[in-house]
């Protein structure tokens, strides 16, 4: 029988264990930046990002969601926010869009096509977006409007490049 990836998982991870190689990548749970960073969950982005912000992964929450999307001041994304910033003491919020992202353009559609229609309250649930920028504007309209997110955070939108990874200042936090 053929080894499957959880096979591998659990087999690492006990090596991983026996080994004490944990003990190597320990960290607190201190945010030594005292910042969040909410960012895609594109995979070219998990070593991309710490090199191009200039942090580490201590020095941050870490929020990834399609798109660095956040569509409802109540979902999961916010949840998620508002326990870090008042957990861990948060002074500052990145949103960080990137291009060649594949919400943009996404269109419900063309993800469940027409074998599953969806109401009409639920039928642009898992649209993208049309413009990067306004995208991450839009994300950050959400967090600054929010009753639960105190207004001495700073809220920075960034776009980074694909195959340069420039950072294009979208909106500096720090000029309310």
């Amino acid at each position: 029988m053929n080894k499957t990836l959880l096979d591998e998982v659990i087999e690492h991870n006990r090596s991983f264990v026996d080994d004490h190689r944990y003990k190597q990548i320990i960290i607190d749970k201190k945010i030594h930046k005292k910042t969040v960073v909410i960012s895609c969950m594109d995979a070219r982005l998990i070593e991309l990002l710490p090199g191009a912000l200039n942090m580490k992964n201590s020095d941050y929450v870490s929020i990834t969601t399609a798109g660095a999307m956040i569509n409802d001041p109540y979902d999961s994304v916010m949840k998620s926010l508002i326990v870090a910033l008042h957990k861990f003491e948060i002074n500052e919020v990145f949103i960080v869009g990137h291009t060649d992202c594949g919400m943009n353009c996404l269109k419900t559609k063309d993800i469940i096509g027409e074998l599953h229609p969806l109401d009409d309250e639920h039928s642009k649930w898992l649209d993208g977006f049309d413009d990067y920028q306004k995208n991450v504007l839009h994300s950050i309209n959400i967090i600054e409007n929010h009753e639960l997110v105190p207004d001495h955070i700073a809220v920075h939108g960034l776009l980074i490049h694909s195959g340069t990874d420039e950072l294009e200042l979208i909106k500096n936090g720090y000029l309310f």
